[in-house]
C-alpha cells in the first residue's frame, strides 16, 4: 500500500481552512467537469437531432424538414434493420454458446494450468475487429482462403467468408470472450450448496441446472445478450470488411457511408443514427427495469466455494473445445496471417511462394502510414491522459455521493456505452462545423471523439478504486489542514494509482482499435492505424495490410502484457 505522510500536508502550519471555500472547489471542479461532459457528449447528440430535422448539411442553413424521417417507412431501410438484426442475434447466439461454454468448463472442470487457459481465451477479445475479418479473408476468402485451398485439395466443398454466414462466425468468435467475462463470476459464485441439496432431496441433474443454476444466472445471461447484441448493431469493422464485396450493407456501414462518400446525406444519416441509439439506449433500460424487479442473491456466509469435477471425458472434452476454440480464434488466424505478411503475392502454396520484407519495408515507410501510427499513439496517450484525469474527478464524486449533480456525473459518463461510435462522430460533425472554431477536419475532433467514447471504462475503473479508500483518509488530511486539492494529489491519487493506470491502458487499447468513427472524422493529416488499415484494404494490398495488421497485434500484445503486470502487481 502507498505511504501518505499526513504531517507532510500542509508544510506552513495552517490547519484551519474555511469549509465554505472548500466546498466551493469542490464545486467548481464538479461543475468543470460535468460541463466537459456536455460538451464531448450532450451538444453532439443534440445537434444530430437538429440536423434531422434540417434540408442542408451542417454549417450551410437551410430550412426545418421532416422529409428525411421518410427514410424510415421505405423498403431500403427495413432491409438494413433486417440485415442488422439478424447478423447480430447470430453473433450473440454463436458468442453466447461459445463463451458460456467456456465459463462452464473452466468454472465446473479442474483443467490442467487453468490459469494459462483463462489468459489465453480472452486474448481473441483484445483483437481489432477488423483484424480478426482480415485474418478469416486469409482462411476462408475464395481466392486467397488456406482453409479452402485444403478443402478443395480433399474434395470438400468451400466455404464463403464474405456472406451472411462469415459475418456472423468472425463476430460470434470474437465477441465470445466478452461472454465468459460475463458468465464466469456468475457461474463461480452460485453457493454450490444449493446444488446438493436439491440433489439430496432427489432431483435430478436436468432439474438441478433448470431450476436452480439458469435462475441464479440469469441477470449475467441477460446483460451478457444485451452488451454482446448492440456490440454487434454498432460494429462497422466486421461487416464492413466482409460485406463489402456482396453489398451486405448494415446500419453502421451504411451511415458511414452517408457521410464519407459522394454524394453526402449527413441529414439522412443523423436519422439513422438516432434510431441506432434509441435501440441500443432501450433495450438497456427494459434490461435494466426486468433486472431490477428480481432478488438475485446467491452467496451465502457457508459452503460458498464450488466444487470442480477433476477427471473423466467431460474434462478431456472441456479441454478439447478451450483448445479447439483457441487455434480457431488466435493461433490460426494469426499464424497464417503472419505468414502471408511475408509473401510478395498472397500464396496458399507455401512452398512455391515468394518470401520477402518489403511488405513491412512499405508499411514503415510510407508517408500516411507512418503518419498513421504517430497519431495513432498520441491520440491513445492523450486520450487514456486526458480521460483518466476526468474519470478521477468524476469517480470521486460519484463515489462520495455528491448529490443530483454526482448522479447526473455518472449518467453523462457512463451513457456513451449505449451509444454507437459512428453515432457519436457524427453528432461531433454537426456540433463543431457550425462553430466558428477550426476543430473538424483536425486530430482534435478524433481526440473528443475517443475521449466521448471510452470514458466509460476508465470511469469505471476509477469508481472501483476510489471505493477501496477509506474516506477516514480523506479526513484525516483535512484534520491536519489540508486542503481538497491537496488531499486528492497527496492521499487519495497515489493510493488510486494502480486502478486509474488499469482504466488507462484500457483506453488505450481501445483507442488503437476504434474504426468506423476515426473513418467519418479523419482527413489528409490526421489519418489513425485504424484508418490507415481500410485504405491498404480498399486499394486490395492484402499482403501489406496483413504487415499492418501483424503490427497492430503486436501493439495490442504489448498493451494486454502491460495490462496483466499492473494488474498483478496492484492486487500484490
Amino acid at each position: 500500500m502507498t505511504s501518505v505522510s499526513l504531517l507532510a500536508l500542509d508544510p506552513t502550519g495552517n490547519t484551519r481552512r474555511a469549509p465554505r471555500t472548500q466546498d466551493t472547489a469542490r464545486r467548481l471542479v464538479l461543475f468543470g467537469a460535468i460541463a466537459i461532459l456536455v460538451v464531448l457528449i450532450v451538444l453532439p447528440l443534440v445537434m444530430l437531432l437538429y440536423g434531422s430535422f434540417r434540408t442542408a448539411p451542417p454549417g450551410q442553413g437551410g430550412t426545418w424538414t421532416l422529409q428525411h424521417y421518410a427514410f424510415l417507412t421505405t423498403r431500403q431501410f427495413g432491409t438494413l434493420v433486417w440485415r442488422s438484426t439478424f447478423i447480430g442475434a447470430g453473433a450473440t447466439a454463436l458468442a453466447m454458446a461459445i463463451g458460456g461454454t467456456m465459463a462452464i468448463v473452466m468454472v465446473r472442470l479442474r483443467l490442467p494450468a487453468a490459469n494459462v487457459l483463462e489468459t489465453l481465451v480472452l486474448i481473441p477479445g483484445y483483437l481489432t475487429p477488423f483484424v480478426g475479418a482480415v485474418a478469416w479473408i486469409t482462411l476462408l476468402s475464395p481466392n486467397i482462403g488456406y482453409l479452402n485451398a485444403a478443402f478443395r485439395y480433399l474434395g470438400l466443398p468451400t466455404l464463403d467468408i464474405y456472406s451472411y454466414g462469415g459475418i456472423i462466425w468472425v463476430m460470434g468468435l470474437y465477441f465470445a470472450p466478452v461472454a465468459y467475462l460475463f458468465l464466469r463470476p456468475a457461474l463461480g459464485g452460485i453457493d454450490r450448496s444449493l446444488e446438493e441439496s436439491a440433489r439430496v432431496a432427489g432431483a435430478t441433474s436436468f432439474t438441478v441446472l433448470t431450476r436452480i443454476v439458469v435462475p441464479l444466472i440469469t441477470p449475467a445471461v441477460f446483460s451478457c445478450i444485451l452488451v454482446i447484441f448492440v456490440m454487434a448493431l454498432g460494429d462497422f469493422g466486421i461487416p464492413g470488411v466482409l460485406g463489402s464485396r456482396d453489398r451486405i450493407e448494415v446500419i453502421p456501414t451504411a451511415l458511414v457511408r452517408m457521410v464519407t462518400k459522394f454524394p453526402s446525406d449527413p441529414n439522412g444519416a443523423s436519422v439513422l443514427g438516432i434510431f441506432l441509439t434509441v435501440v441500443t439506449v432501450a433495450g438497456l433500460a427494459v434490461n435494466n427495469r426486468l433486472l431490477a424487479k428480481r432478488d438475485y442473491t446467491t452467496i451465502g456466509g457457508k459452503g460458498m466455494r464450488a466444487e470442480t469435477a477433476s477427471g473423466g471425458l467431460l474434462r478431456i472434452a472441456g479441454l478439447t473445445f478451450i483448445l479447439v476454440y483457441l487455434v480457431v480464434a488466435l493461433i490460426l488466424p494469426i499464424a497464417v496471417m503472419a505468414l502471408t505478411s511475408f509473401q510478395a503475392f498472397p500464396n496458399v502454396d507455401v512452398f512455391k511462394a515468394i518470401y520477402t520484407l518489403d511488405n513491412y519495408r512499405f508499411v514503415f515507410s510510407f508517408p500516411s502510414i507512418q503518419r498513421a501510427i504517430l497519431n495513432s499513439i498520441i491520440l491513445a496517450l492523450a486520450t487514456a491522459g486526458l480521460g483518466t484525469l476526468l474519470a478521477a474527478v468524476l469517480a470521486y464524486f460519484i463515489v462520495r455521493k455528491a448529490g443530483f449533480l454526482a448522479k447526473m456525473a455518472d449518467l453523462l459518463g457512463t451513457s456513451t456505452v449505449a451509444i454507437p461510435h459512428t453515432v457519436l462522430a457524427l453528432g461531433l460533425i454537426w456540433f463543431w462545423v457550425v462553430l466558428p472554431v477550426s476543430i473538424y477536419g483536425t486530430i482534435w475532433i478524433i481526440l473528443f471523439a475517443y475521449l466521448a467514447a471510452f470514458l466509460p471504462y476508465a470511469l469505471r475503473t476509477a469508481v472501483s478504486a476510489f471505493m477501496q479508500v477509506d474516506k477516514v483518509l480523506e479526513e484525516a488530511g483535512r484534520i491536519f489542514g489540508a486542503s481538497w486539492l491537496m488531499v486528492m494529489r497527496r492521499i487519495l491519487v497515489p493510493l488510486v494509482a494502480p486502478g486509474l493506470l488499469s482504466g488507462a491502458i484500457m483506453v488505450i487499447y481501445y483507442s488503437f482499435r476504434e474504426l468506423g468513427a476515426s473513418l467519418m472524422l479523419y482527413t489528409s493529416g490526421s489519418e489513425v492505424l485504424a484508418t490507415a488499415f481500410w485504405e491498404v484494404f480498399g486499394e486490395g494490398r492484402f499482403t501489406q495490410l496483413y504487415a499492418l495488421a501483424m503490427i497492430n497485434v503486436v501493439i495490442v500484445m504489448v498493451l494486454v502484457g502491460i495490462a496483466n503486470l499492473i494488474g498483478r502487481q496492484s492486487t500484490t
